[in-house]
């Protein structure tokens, strides 16, 4: 049985007459970053955390569109939970806000004062790492692609499929991204890649946009350029969701046919988790200081 939601006005009067309850508090996007943390926490011996996602919390009474911020979305409630409590006077800095940085190096949210963002595009992207990718290239895979191929493969479609995010999010066209699972291709030898004009159509038919794909293409390539000129670690450029239809693509590609799914793939990268590993990262030092 599920416990009632708590609305955003309780938590900001609840909050703001008990600042002590805030101590210590993290709040995350989704169930899946909470058990992440929850986990990393625990294993590094640390007391005195507590994890909650947007699900438990009732937004219904925030009018995203008034702050600036897409709705809906978790990533907005995260942040709409910051901007209400602290303008409802409570002291917010007692808590931690985490929010995946999806295209946030190109395009800006509103509101993000006082609100960390993953290092990585989301936050089990940071499971992600060489050691996952030379073993997901030499066990999973059965040797049949190299860890390095495996490795620019998956850095170079995730950051094609960053860049047409940015386009859409830049010119409002309202694409719709769909799988692209179906337009990767390639071979363990000189590596994969997403067929970038065929996704764009597909995804601009299934949203019914009024832009042309030629437009879109010219954008994007500009946009790829400026993405290229940046010079940051290419996992700032993967979301989780795009990561796990990839690696399915290409491990499809490279093994014998297997009735795996994108769950399987996200559930074998997650069962790869490792406290010590993941407190290299600055974003995970930082949640237990």
């Amino acid at each position: 049985m599920s416990l009632p939601k708590r609305t955003i006005e309780e938590l900001s009067f609840i909050y703001g007459r008990q600042p002590e309850m805030l101590q210590g508090s993290i709040f995350v996007e989704g169930i899946t970053d909470k058990t992440l943390l929850d986990s990393y926490i625990r294993m590094r011996g640390v007391s005195g955390k507590y994890v909650y996602c947007m699900d438990t919390i009732d937004f219904s009474s925030v009018d995203f569109g008034m702050l600036g911020l897409p709705s809906p979305s978790s990533r907005s409630s995260v942040i709409a939970l910051r901007k209400v409590m602290d303008g409802a006077g409570v002291d917010v800095t007692r808590a931690k806000f985490l929010i995946d940085r999806d295209q946030e190096d190109m395009l800006t949210t509103r509101h993000l004062d006082g609100v960390d963002l993953t290092d990585a595009g989301a936050l089990p992207v940071h499971l992600f790492d060489n050691r996952v990718e030379y073993n997901l290239a030499a066990i999973v895979a059965r040797g049949n692609i190299s860890y390095e191929v495996l490795k620019s493969s998956v850095a170079n479609i995730c950051a094609d499929i960053y860049a047409l995010r940015v386009v859409n999010g830049r010119s409002d066209y309202g694409i719709k991204f769909l799988s692209p699972i179906t337009y990767i291709a390639g071979c363990s030898e000189s590596g994969f890649c997403i067929d970038v004009r065929s996704y764009v159509e597909r995804c601009i038919l299934a949203g019914r946009c009024h832009c042309s794909i030629s437009d879109v293409i010219d954008e994007f390539v500009a946009v790829r350029a400026e993405l290229d000129g940046l010079n940051y670690p290419r996992y700032r450029f993967i979301n989780d969701h795009d990561l796990w239809a990839v690696l399915k693509a290409i491990l499809d590609c490279v093994t014998a046919p297997m009735k795996r799914s994108v769950e399987d793939v996200e559930a074998l990268v997650l069962a790869t988790f490792d406290a010590g590993e993941l407190a290299s990262h600055k974003l995970f030092s930082n949640i237990v200081s």
